[in-house]
């Protein structure tokens, strides 16, 4: 089994850094593994709940996948409120994730659930609404604060196929009436506190995908920017050699000035390492985080010496505040996320673009190639299925890149002076 550690860091390019309101993990298959006879240490060794060691090492938020009625019962209602109140005992934040489906859901995945089979588009919207209202209630019902709601999971090819399915004539319509039942369900629920609506979809480095999709489905005038608050993006770069961070940057900087609100801006650069250990790895996890942490602690000395005299680091790194960059945390060893990278969104622009022709060369996340007249939004299941370990030498590839990169930086730092 396969455990996949991310260690974030970020380098803001501004004079003060934000702190991330979200620092998460998907604990999804928690009560599956524990089932199985998992348990989980600390550092120390000591064995404690899962939750307690997210607590401990600076995770504040959860992030759970619900199924409408799932053949084994796991992922259901009742699974997630369980999850829920161990989330909640220990003061983490809860990110609920419908899937509306009866198993998983994702860019060749997103199959009804099957009492809703048969239902035509204004039969699922009553169900979707009805759903995650009654879903919601459950969960305000039982004390539990949401403080992000998907609905859908990766939705970029649709959901609640084949009446959802966004690569039909009327899909994109068809996408934006379930896509308002379901935010309908979430305002109309009755949880004391609203939670953020999110629109999930894949492929978050490709803007062009992102335009496409939400100008296609926007520009039915049945979805509103008012209908949902955060645009979440899933972005995995070893499914495409076009899926590098300035991408990503680009992607989110444009989704920030064409529809508006508190998307972060592209001047904060996100530093994603992830790192592959066999089963009970997280000693060789730590001490390679240490070993990378070393590198960039030089870089940060000889950025503040080589800098412009004044204390500042800025001129040194090219502009990037290292100030407070803080390397003495360390990030939490955790099972596999397929979580998205999370963009809020806040009132519409002045104007927003009409809708726009993809060009003839664009890419899925998959690596799939779309048609001349416009994205090809469902790949098969040939053309994309989640790896289940890394590339050759991908964590080789990860840590000597950081190491390049850093001495680099520090190298014209030094010329600078």
């Amino acid at each position: 089994m396969m455990w996949w550690p991310t260690l974030s860091i970020a380098l803001s390019l501004s004079t003060a850094t934000a702190s991330l309101t979200y620092k998460g993990v998907d604990w999804s298959s928690t009560l599956v593994e524990e089932e199985s006879g998992r348990t989980y240490s600390g550092l120390d060794g000591t064995s404690q709940p899962l939750e307690g060691i997210f607590k401990d090492n600076g995770v504040n938020a959860v992030r759970q996948r619900i199924w409408n009625n799932p053949a084994d019962g796991n992922y259901n209602l009742d699974y997630n409120l369980e999850l829920g109140r161990r989330a909640n005992e220990v003061g983490l934040e809860i990110f609920l994730d419908f899937h509306y489906s009866d198993t998983w859901a994702d860019p060749a995945h997103q199959t009804t659930p099957s009492a809703w089979e048969g239902y035509d588009l204004q039969g699922l919207a009553s169900a979707v609404k009805s759903y995650t209202k009654s879903v919601l209630d459950e969960f305000a019902s039982a004390g539990l604060a949401l403080s992000i709601v998907s609905i859908g999971n990766e939705i970029t090819a649709g959901l609640l196929w084949p009446v959802g399915d966004i690569d039909t004539s009327d899909g994109p319509f068809n996408v934006a009436t379930l896509l308002h039942a379901a935010s309908a369900g979430v305002r109309e629920s009755s949880l004391a506190s609203q939670p953020k609506i999110m629109i999930h979809l894949d492929n978050g480095w490709n803007w062009e995908t992102q335009k496409w999709w939400y100008d296609a489905v926007l520009g039915e005038n049945v979805l509103t920017l008012d209908d949902f608050d955060v645009q979440g993006v899933s972005y995995y770069p070893f499914y495409n050699s076009e899926a590098t961070l300035s991408a990503l940057e680009t992607s989110l900087g444009n989704m920030r000035s064409t529809y508006g609100g508190g998307i972060p801006t592209p001047t904060t650069g996100v530093l994603e390492i992830k790192l592959t250990f066999k089963e009970g790895g997280a000693f060789d996890f730590h001490t390679t985080f240490e070993r990378v942490k070393e590198r960039l602690q030089q870089a940060v000395e000889v950025s503040r010496i080589s800098g412009d005299g004044t204390g500042s680091s800025r001129a040194a790194m090219n502009g990037v505040d290292i100030s407070n960059v803080n390397l003495e945390d360390l990030p939490a060893y955790q099972e596999e996320s397929d979580g998205p990278l999370i963009s809020p969104v806040g009132p519409p622009p002045a104007a927003v673009a009409a809708t726009s022709q993809q060009s003839s060369n664009a890419q899925r996340d998959s690596g799939v190639a779309v048609d001349e007249e416009r994205p090809r939004s469902k790949p098969t299941e040939a053309d994309f299925g989640a790896p289940t370990e890394p590339p050759p030498g991908y964590e080789e590839t990860q840590i000597q890149g950081l190491q390049d990169e850093m001495d680099r930086r520090a190298s014209e730092g030094a010329r600078r002076s």
